[in-house]
């Protein structure tokens, strides 16, 4: 801060002083009283008077304002500074920081030498932010200006105020002022990267934004703006950058522009956005082809300043439920992309593993998890209410940087709340933890047995979503009948492409996951392949892995809420019950009547029957209407989010904080209402209701999953009639990551009909913006609400214009249909991929954040945390639950005992999970054991090798081969080595 006052001063005093400062300045010059009233009277207008009249002063008036500053002679912008400064301090201004900056920047500038100018320039960027604040832009502008001015050749200090410039000169929509600033940023970043590579990118960036500001300007703006620039570029260590100024320079040049357009047989040469008249439309798309090839080179130069897509191991999130995958970062798969990029078959079993879990947590275990982090959002809103008197102080709160409700450490108030969310903290975590075996072996067994080859009549959910990355065109035919055997050969031609990728890739990475000993794969493959055993035993028939899967997936979906204990018990309880009813689950899917199964094994009624199909009632299915399963998932979500909110309110809780009157047990009373009358309470059952409300949109925004984000370059073409319907909108993409033959990034281009009003819309984000790219998204609709399968989309995003299109150029017919629904399904989609967190809800639902704050809260606190005060045993409690928390040994640790458990229950050693294959298998065994469980997943099998080494694979350990009567080798079914 900028601290030029003597104590006590007032804001009247401090601005006395500034104009004595100004007064004796003018004083030792010599001047007509007339330039002395020109300028008394020139200060005394408002801004915008002063702006009008400041070009009309004589020299002498002139000459008063510049010594006023200590510039000498008669220097209009030298009398703009001194203006600006004293605009800067109006009569009403009570800020002593804006007030401080001015009176620094006056005595610097009467030194009138490089180093105090520097310093001026930091003074008067100290007076932009409040000055800004005051709503007066314009001056904040002419600030930044004149502190550019006098700053020093720093290119860090200068990209700053640069920077700053650009955002106001961008919110003003004055296009010269943007072109100035970003020009200065650009060659600031550019100075910066010729020593720094790791900066490479933002200087490409900020030139490719400078050059559209620039072209925004008018003349001589442009010209001034855009001859610095190009001598910029010139510079050697900027080569990286000119193909940027050679984009421009048909705008600035009349000889260039006369060559570009001779190049291209006479077409024009068109801006980012043009406007045509309708019958010269046809000529500026083909006059687009030029820039174009342009702009794909320069796509091209920014991609390879990308960081290398590292082949790291693909996530699925728990917290919401996306998939991150390394080839898919910055790729949009498009048309048949996915499936000719180099590493196409590892993709495709990457993202088989991780669809799975995303497809399984929108169930019973997803809809816990939500029903938890809800109730932990509403613990969190109940400690904002407590912080701050209203919203706008919470939002003040957040501003400066506050994620979370601060935490008083003078008094103990919040241990209440604090606890209440650790424990719902611990909860989702111990329900993570107790299903991690289990969901990791279902994905296993998916991404290696799951052959949609396997089933001739079906496909399973996950190659559903898989195929959905692939674009097929409907073919152009009036015969059904050819429509749909064409449609069938492209659905063939892409399960081949999966199963090829089982056959050749899938054995490997079996053996690779099975290896792992941080993650429980190995424990849940072998329990997922014993229940498929038990079924295959219980049918007396080789059921196939795809059709196993899908039953599988089902069942891990919606028949797990028996299984979930009751979210109100405390978190150490609840994680013992949460354990061994996974387990129990697991071993009453494993025993499951053969009419059970042929309920499950059946597939849905109708293609579009993405909801239950069964009441899951004492371990068996009874059938339900997709309108009943509804109502039943809503009515079982509303019932978790109660458990959830009553928390640990039972009384061992109250009685571990004392005897009644003591203060622990007081502050533990008034934090828990009586349970009994909470159901007749209003607020409470508002309360229900809206966290139902906010768990069930949550859900619903689960079931869109994004799978591959770029930013793709772009041009619009509207039509120059206000009545035109439709404007072309051409986007430059990447769609992969390496080419098949590894000659580089794939980059398609794709022309989209846009409907006039929307395109109109993004021309105007574009004026506002100037950035020639767009963020562009595919979405894969995992609910089939608008048609009877998974539905690709595109969402394009342009600041707060958003639109979706499908990638084929067809959507479903409510959504082309009706411009209403499908702007209502573009914001859905912008809400689930740039949601509004700005109370930190997945920062919060992450848990690490809140078990931080807590620890640290108990570190400042004031003597109540600590020994012999009243409340220290209860802050000793949950300062454990926050520790606990952050412990990843405690969750390594609970999911091996969970696998183990699994193991158990379906009948295999435990062992096997503390001992892990390596240790089982030895070197010589391990390629032949990991090919008899690759191939009797997919079917039971007839194996030489087995027959004569599983006897001797069990006697070390790994006893998990067993001969099934009529049907083959498989994993050993609960209940016994062989079958008769």
């Amino acid at each position: 801060m900028i601290d030029d006052e003597e104590p006590g001063m007032t804001s009247d005093d401090l601005r006395r002083e500034a104009w004595l400062r100004v007064a004796d300045a003018v004083s030792s010059i010599v001047a007509s009283q007339e330039d002395i009233a020109a300028v008394e009277d020139l200060l005394a207008q408002s801004s915008e008077a002063r702006r009008r009249r400041i070009s009309s002063l004589s020299a002498g008036a002139w000459a008063i304002i510049a010594r006023a500053v200590g510039r000498a002679g008669p220097q209009p912008t030298a009398g703009l500074w001194a203006a600006t400064f004293v605009a800067a301090v109006p009569n009403s201004s009570s800020d002593l920081h804006l007030v401080g900056a001015a009176l620094a920047a006056f005595a610097l500038l009467s030194e009138a030498d490089a180093t105090s100018d520097a310093a001026a320039a930091r003074c008067i960027s100290h007076m932009v932010a409040p000055t800004e604040a005051q709503g007066r832009s314009d001056l904040a502008y002419d600030l930044v200006a004149i502190a550019l001015e006098l700053a020093s050749d720093d290119p860090t200090e200068r990209l700053g105020l640069a920077q700053r410039g650009l955002a106001l000169g961008q919110a003003a929509g004055k296009a010269h002022q943007a072109a100035a600033c970003a020009t200065e940023a650009a060659l600031c970043l550019a100075q910066l990267a010729a020593v720094d590579p790791g900066r490479r990118l933002a200087a490409f960036d900020a030139t490719d934004l400078a050059v559209e500001w620039i072209l925004a300007s008018d003349m001589p703006f442009r010209e001034i703006f855009g001859d610095r620039l190009a001598t910029g570029l010139r510079e050697p260590a900027n080569a990286g950058l000119r193909i940027l100024g050679d984009l421009m320079m048909p705008h600035l040049n009349p000889q260039a522009k006369a060559e570009v357009e001779a190049q291209q047989r006479g077409y024009p040469w068109p801006r980012r956005v043009e406007v045509a008249p309708r019958e010269r439309m046809p000529e500026y798309v083909l006059g687009q082809l030029g820039p174009m090839t342009c702009d794909i080179e320069v796509y091209r130069q920014r991609l390879a300043l990308l960081p290398s897509a590292t082949r790291r191991n693909p996530t699925a999130d728990w917290v919401d439920w996306t998939l991150a995958h390394p080839g898919y970062l910055q790729a949009v798969p498009h048309n048949h992309s996915f499936l000719r990029e180099k590493h196409a078959r590892g993709n495709l079993l990457d993202l088989a593993h991780e669809i799975t879990h995303v497809m399984t947590l929108l169930g019973g275990i997803g809809g816990t998890l939500t029903a938890l982090r809800a109730a932990l959002l509403i613990r969190q809103a109940a400690r904002w209410s407590a912080a701050a008197r209203d919203m706008a102080e919470v939002d003040e709160l957040i501003r400066v940087g506050s994620a979370l409700p601060p935490l008083d450490a003078a008094e103990p108030r919040n241990l209440p709340l604090v606890e209440l969310s650790l424990e719902l903290l611990l909860k989702s975590q111990a329900l993570q933890d107790s299903w991690t075996p289990w969901f990791e072996g279902l994905a296993v067994f998916g991404e290696t047995a799951a052959d949609p080859a396997l089933d001739p009549i079906g496909i399973h959910p996950v190659a559903e979503a898989l195929r959905a990355l692939v674009d097929y065109r409907h073919p152009e035919s009036s015969n059904d009948a050819a429509r749909e055997a064409k449609l069938n050969e492209l659905a063939t031609d892409f399960e081949t492409h999966v199963s090829e990728a089982m056959q050749t890739a899938a054995p490997s990475r079996l053996r690779h996951l099975l290896g792992q000993r941080d993650v429980p794969y190995f424990a849940g493959y072998l329990a997922v392949r014993a229940v498929v055993a038990c079924w295959r035993r219980t049918m007396g028939q080789p059921l196939d892995g795809a059709k196993a899967f899908g039953a599988l997936l089902y069942l891990t979906r919606y028949a797990v809420e028996e299984a979930i204990p009751d979210l109100s018990l405390h978190s150490a309880r609840f994680a013992q019950e949460a354990e061994s009813s996974m387990s129990q689950w697991a071993a009453a899917m494993a025993s499951l009547p053969a009419e059970s199964l042929a309920l499950i094994l059946q597939g849905p009624s109708a293609p579009n029957e993405a909801g239950p199909r069964f009441l899951w009632s004492g371990g068996r299915p009874q059938s339900v209407t997709p309108e009943q399963g509804e109502e039943i998932a809503l009515q079982r979500l509303r019932q978790r989010v109660i458990e959830a909110l009553r928390g640990s309110r039972g009384s061992v809780d109250l009685a571990r904080h004392g005897p009644p009157g003591t203060p622990a047990r007081e502050l533990a009373e008034a934090a828990m209402p009586d349970l009994e009358k909470a159901d007749e309470d209003t607020q409470y059952a508002r309360t229900i209701e809206n966290t139902v409300q906010m768990a069930t949109a949550w859900l619903g925004h689960g079931q869109l999953l994004p799978i591959g984000r770029a930013d793709a370059r772009f041009f619009l073409l509207l039509d120059s009639d206000p009545s035109a319907s439709i404007a072309r909108l051409t986007l430059t993409i990447r769609t992969a990551e390496m080419n098949a033959d590894g000659s580089g990034a794939s980059v398609n281009g794709i022309s989209i009909p846009l409907p006039a009003d929307v395109a109109r819309r993004l021309a105007k984000a574009f004026e506002a913006r100037r950035t020639p790219t767009m963020e562009v998204v595919r979405v894969v609709d995992l609910s089939q609400r608008f048609v009877d399968s998974m539905w690709p989309v595109l969402l394009l995003r342009y600041g707060d214009w958003v639109h979706v299109e499908g990638p084929a150029g067809m959507l479903p017919t409510e959504l082309a249909e009706k411009p209403e629904a499908r702007q209502n399904f573009a914001n859905q989609l912008r809400q689930r991929l740039w949601p509004d967190d700005r109370y930190g809800l997945d920062a919060v639902g992450r848990g690490a954040l809140l078990a931080r704050q807590a620890l640290g809260w108990f570190d400042a606190s004031s003597g109540w945390a600590q020994s012999g005060s009243p409340f220290e045993p209860w802050a000793f409690h949950v300062r454990g639950l926050a520790t606990s928390i952050l412990d990843d040994s405690v969750r390594a640790s609970r999911q091996k005992r969970a696998g183990c458990a699994l193991l158990a229950a379906v009948g295999l050693d435990a062992s096997i999970e503390t001992r892990g294959f390596n240790e089982l298998v030895p070197p010589a065994d391990r390629a032949e054991t990991v090919a008899a469980l690759f191939r009797s997943a997919r079917m039971p099998i007839s194996d030489p090798w087995l027959d004569t080494n599983a006897p001797r694979l069990a006697l070390r350990g790994f006893d998990v081969f067993s001969w099934q009567n009529d049907i083959g080798w498989d994993v050993r079914p609960l209940g016994g080595r062989e079958s008769s």
